[in-house]
């Protein structure tokens, strides 16, 4: 910040900041609760005081001037300090939002000390300035586009922030991620409008949507029902005539017909059809056309070799077994961190020891996703216990790439940081796991190997496999709602 604060703030209060300081006035407020309540608070003084100084003058005139017992009338509107007091009270009263909407945020629930919070809508109550002074009526931004083409001439690109407009792709994958912390996955052909920062509409196309707690009652209509969430995770698979599947990865969905309003609350596991007619029917719940979707909606841009996304069912993830795969688990849904959490890798670079590692951790309040990298070898319940040093005979290889979208702020790798995570981020993690454990990093031929890349994105991983033994690392990836300075919207 090239501008002292207090000089910011002083500013303000004196009406003297010029557009600049202003938005770095705004962006300071923005950027943590503290901020805005020393801005409340100096608010809330500075108009205490005028007011005192403005009795003290009227108790102090004299009394012998009693022209008039009536004081006269002030336009507010039209006088300096008038003006000021406006915008004065209009910030005050954001700041307050802001703080509130931070304190709610960032409380616990005593009997659930690990809930995950609702996303950061805080980081973004105050928009983004406009170059041209315009308002902003963008809610949302395409942050993820995979050889997406596009029905319209001009094609939106990574990075475009969007408002109330209709997204029509011919073929590809694009991922929206709206200001609230909703994020919507489309795969083509498909017509989607976005209506508002909480109502959509699909007319055919496929669907996968996120809606992490506190942005719950997101709305998506088909041509016959509208889809209501409840706090969860969900597909639409929607044809060009009408025909829907709606099926519920996560938490529950209310769905409301159209021609009778009718209503049916889906759970977990649980599909409908809808006709163009507006009938339902429960059909058997299926993933298969919703799993190449799933790794974007996740924020993964690729993987290679070993990794492979694992469906989200079932939860006991000791059911999930493989000799050669690696699996990508995301742990429940991005969250604000109610305490610091400890992490064994920060920096960039190849990791073969254990004395390599500079343990440290993230800070609270940081916004995160949790994704567990499990290779979990298929054991028979009657295989006899394993010798205790391995031949090399018996070990093999397997190895792995994997990009994130967003930058990885630590990775966990020791059983103890493990363990003392475990459950943290989700109720489906691999604490239940009898021989899971983190990386073997001792320096010997036998050792594992884990790469995390220059750019913070990409984790290579090389496992020496033996036996029963399991191998287990948490990745901590920024899930920051940035108020993005965007393309204008088309």
């Amino acid at each position: 910040m090239s501008t002292p604060i207090q000089t910011l703030i002083d500013g303000y209060l004196d009406e003297t900041l010029t557009p600049d300081q202003m938005s770095e006035l705004e962006t300071w407020i923005n950027a943590n609760p503290d901020h805005a309540k020393r801005f409340a608070d100096a608010v809330h003084f500075d108009e205490r005081m005028t007011a005192e100084l403005s009795w003290q003058q009227f108790t102090e005139q004299d009394p012998s001037k009693t022209e008039s017992t009536e004081p006269t009338p002030v336009s507010t509107a039209n006088s300096p300090l008038g003006k000021r007091m406006i915008w004065t009270i209009a910030a005050t009263a954001a700041a307050i939002l802001l703080v509130a909407g931070w304190a709610i945020r960032s409380s616990d629930d005593p009997s659930k000390p690990n809930q995950p919070t609702g996303p950061s809508v805080a980081q973004n109550s105050v928009a983004p300035a406009d170059p041209d002074g315009e308002p902003d009526t963008t809610f949302a931004t395409l942050v993820q586009s995979i050889d997406a083409t596009w029905e319209d001439e001009h094609a939106s690109q990574s990075g475009d922030r969007l408002d109330a407009q209709t997204i029509r792709l011919r073929s590809g994958i694009v991922q929206v991620q709206f200001d609230s912390g909703v994020e919507v996955t489309l795969e083509g052909p498909a017509s989607y409008e976005l209506q508002s920062i909480d109502r959509t509409k699909l007319a055919y196309g496929l669907l996968s949507a996120t809606v992490p707690p506190g942005a719950e009652g997101f709305r998506v209509d088909t041509p016959s029902a509208q889809v209501i969430d409840l706090g969860t995770a969900f597909g639409i698979e929607l044809d060009r005539e009408g025909l829907s599947k709606v099926s519920v990865f996560d938490g529950e969905v209310e769905v409301v017909t159209d021609k009778d309003h009718q209503k049916r609350l889906l759970t977990e596991g649980q599909s409908l059809e809808l006709s163009s007619d507006g009938s339902m029917s429960d059909i058997a719940f299926e993933t298969q056309r919703f799993e190449k979707l799933w790794p974007f909606s996740s924020g993964i841009v690729k993987s290679t070799g070993a990794f492979r996304f694992a469906p989200p069912w079932p939860r006991l993830v000791n059911r999930i077994q493989s000799d050669r795969r690696v699996f990508v688990l995301p742990e429940g849904y991005a969250t604000r961190l109610q305490s610091p959490c400890s992490v064994d890798i920060t920096e960039p670079g190849q990791y073969t020891k254990a004395t390599q590692l500079l343990p440290s951790v993230i800070p609270t309040d940081r916004r995160v996703r949790s994704f567990l990298l499990m290779f979990n070898p298929e054991v028979p319940a009657d295989a006899p216990t394993n010798r205790q040093r391995p031949m090399i005979r018996d070990l093999e290889l397997v190895e792995g790439s994997i990009t994130f979208q967003q930058p990885i702020l630590g990775v966990i790798v020791q059983d103890k940081t493990l363990f003392a995570t475990d459950g943290r981020f989700s109720s489906r993690s691999a604490a239940s796991l009898p021989f899971g454990q983190g990386l073997e990093l001792d320096a010997m031929r036998i050792s594992d190997i884990i790469t995390l890349s220059e750019d913070r994105r990409t984790i290579d991983l090389s496992l020496m496999a033996f036996g029963r033994r399991g191998d287990h690392v948490r990745v901590i990836v920024d899930a920051s709602i940035r108020p993005f300075f965007p393309r204008r919207p088309k």
